[in-house]
């Protein structure tokens, strides 16, 4: 009896071929869908890629940052603790 790597289908090669194919074709388009937009108009352009994304910003109704902080307010600090009366156990053994 052979063994399981001295058997191959004509057929699986071909389907494995045609998946390794498929993937590299869609790995192009998947990352010219999410980098391609940064490459379009060439390496040296990126001055003013960044600057029409920086007037477009402008243009976006949204809110301003906020912060905890600024949503509470600042409140008062806490009062000084003074511990004249409190006693503090000495070192001892452990």
């Amino acid at each position: 009896m052979a063994a399981a790597s001295d058997q191959s289908s004509f057929v699986a090669e071909q389907q494995n071929w045609q998946q390794r194919v498929k993937a590299e074709n869609e790995s192009e388009q998947q990352w010219y869908y999410n980098w391609g937009e940064l490459y379009a108009s060439g390496p040296g352009d990126r001055k003013s890629q960044i600057e029409k994304l920086e007037a477009k910003l402008q243009t976006i109704d949204a809110p301003a940052y906020k912060t905890n902080n600024m949503a509470y307010g600042v409140g008062k600090p806490f009062k000084e603790i003074k511990m004249e009366k409190t006693v503090m156990p000495k070192d001892g053994p452990l």
